[in-house]
């Protein structure tokens, strides 16, 4: 029999320790008496938490303690359900055996682990599996994984040194991950890339772009965004990544904005995108959209000043025609006197749309455009917050059959939520709470092609410089409830529903199939992307059952709408969703 080392479990100090109890090598619990008192009292070891269970002011003894087996719930916590039973004296000679539970969780993430939005620590790929990376308070970088409808989730460590982690998914399902990193020898700070196929276990990591922090230029560089796509090349197992960045020096002084393109063999190219000769925060965010015939599409939104920027590559990137990489003119997108800041930009095959702070108060705001618009021709400016009270900040963008813009939103200086707004219409309070929860990312899927879900990660502020990446999952079309569940009124084999319309994009007429599981009030309509009403389809009583309408792209006057996004809204006494259908 091979025995390990010795471990010592509790802490070495003068107090004595005694009745040791097993559950598994990570939970083990003991009687522990200080001072020269006669009273023991219990504490516990449970993985890396040191627990005192019971009351020094008593006097127990002999504990037995049993352990769950430990869960991962969210990418950085590991939650542990014990129970344990002891001996504990009453009075004289008359001694109790309770009984007690606690929940353990152990957590190790660095404060505001999720900050900086442009840079995702979120991502879905197509087989349904949630990606997150993040930073731990020893400094290391942490990939976690699970699969959506699948309890727990798996870590792994990335890197014992980085920060500002973010990461993407590709068309193939290759994970790309970018984190910002600190060099002493020589005195340096670099992008790093890493890219790991699915279903293997080893990670491709290399340099992408360094800068000397000694001498007169003082450089440094700030966090990162990625993005993830598949080169349309005839070596379809290779695809590439873009990773943005700033570049700031004080001799000269200095901002600019890098690109970089990545494979899976290293860097393909570096690109300068903006430079101005300040100094200041710029945030960059990039996304990637399918274009037609080969290749795809690059839209970077950033900050400059007191405005939101945003360029395009003006042809299609594509592997081949690198010598006619070319990038449009800088837009300013939102143009006001008001500060704006903090941008983030997202793209899917329908639509490109861009999120960020306005003004002092924090208001989250959004623009949007098709992907294959012009670089200067955006819609009008749509609300998302509407708390003009209240600060909010750090918006994030899911795109896919609905749109959600999350954010955090300020209640008091140690209390704040994270929001998602579901289709410019509706608010869900993700997180909650009455603590500080801050910095959401997020991600919108269909579970088993069913059910539309919502994941989202943030931090969760526990103690000061420690703090969780708390992790939700929200399924929509669940809002609401009740009604009359006489016999008539209420079918429970019908479960509420609208479906994708069909055809979608199209051009002419598209069709809207719902079902209904209670008799009542029943509207279906249309808006466009700012959340204004375009469209009645139909309000009018309806018992439960299937139901179709057509959609003729004209308004409530008859007149033909332009191009662009709408969602199509159902509305019954217990039931509320929305879906996304794109005009041509």
């Amino acid at each position: 029999m091979v025995w390990e080392n010795l471990a010592t479990i509790g802490e070495e100090d003068t107090a004595r320790k005694d009745y040791p109890s097993i559950s598994t090598s990570q939970v083990v619990a003991w009687a522990e008496s200080t001072g020269g008192s006669n009273h023991w009292f219990i504490r516990a070891k449970v993985g890396d938490s040191l627990l005192t269970l019971t009351d020094p002011d008593t006097n127990c003894k002999f504990v037995s303690i049993l352990a769950d087996t430990a869960v991962q719930t969210t990418p950085s916590t590991v939650t542990t359900n014990v129970y344990y039973t002891w001996l504990q004296q009453y009075s004289g000679d008359t001694w109790t055996v309770p009984y007690a539970d606690k929940q353990v969780l152990a957590a190790d993430a660095e404060a505001n682990v999720t900050r900086y939005n442009q840079g995702r620590k979120l991502a879905l790929d197509d087989n349904d599996t949630l990606h997150s990376v993040y930073r731990t308070n020893a400094g290391s970088i942490v990939y976690a994984k699970k699969k959506d409808g699948v309890e727990g989730w798996t870590s792994s460590l990335l890197r014992s040194t980085g920060q500002f982690p973010c990461l993407a998914n590709d068309y193939l399902s290759r994970t790309w991950v970018a984190e910002h990193d600190v060099s002493s020898v020589p005195p340096s700070q670099v992008i790093r890339c890493q890219n790991r196929a699915v279903g293997s276990s080893s990670w491709h990591d290399f340099q992408v772009y360094s800068v000397s922090t000694g001498g007169p230029a003082l450089a440094k560089i700030g966090p990162p965004a990625i993005v993830a796509c598949q080169n349309d090349s005839s070596d379809t197992d290779r695809s590439a990544a873009y990773i943005v960045f700033t570049v700031y020096t004080s001799s000269p002084v200095k901002s600019t904005i890098i690109m970089a393109k990545v494979d899976t063999l290293g860097v393909v190219y570096v690109d300068t995108l903006h430079y101005v000769a300040t100094l200041g925060d710029s945030y960059p965010s990039i996304a990637a959209y399918p274009v037609a015939g080969p290749g795809y599409g690059l839209k970077v939104a950033w900050q400059y000043g007191t405005e939101v920027y945003v360029k395009k590559i003006t042809n299609s990137e594509h592997p081949e025609f690198l010598a006619k990489r070319t990038w449009s003119s800088d837009f300013n997108l939102s143009a006001t006197a008001a500060k704006s800041k903090h941008p983030l930009i997202a793209a899917d095959a329908d639509t490109v749309l861009v999120a960020w702070v306005e003004g002092d108060s924090g208001a989250i705001v959004t623009k949007g455009q098709g992907p294959g618009s012009a670089y200067d021709s955006w819609g009008g400016v749509a609300s998302v917050s509407a708390c003009p009270d209240t600060v909010c900040d750090n918006p994030t963008i899911a795109l896919g059959d609905s749109i959600i813009v999350a954010y955090h939103k300020k209640l008091s200086a140690t209390n704040y939520d994270v929001i998602a707004r579901v289709n410019f219409h509706s608010n869900l309070n993700l997180s909650n709470s009455t603590t500080t929860s801050k910095y959401p990312h997020c991600a919108f899927h269909f579970h088993n092609d069913s059910f539309p879900v919502i994941s989202t990660v943030w931090t969760e502020e526990l103690s000061t410089n420690y703090a969780e990446v708390a992790y939700k999952r929200w399924q929509l079309g669940e809002e609401g409830g009740g009604g009359i569940q006489n016999a008539g009124f209420f079918d429970p084999n019908i479960h509420p529903a609208l479906f994708a319309p069909m055809p979608n994009p199209f051009n002419g007429l598209t069709n809207i199939r719902y079902q209904t599981n209670i008799k009542g009030l029943t509207r279906v309509t249309v808006m466009d992307i700012t959340g204004r009403r375009v469209r009645n389809l139909l309000t009018m009583p309806q018992s439960p059952g299937i139901y179709n309408l057509t959609w003729n792209a004209k308004d409530d006057r008859e007149r033909q709408l332009p191009r662009g996004v709408y969602f199509m809204r159902l509305q019954t006494e217990n039931y509320s969703e929305s879906r996304k259908v794109v005009l041509e």
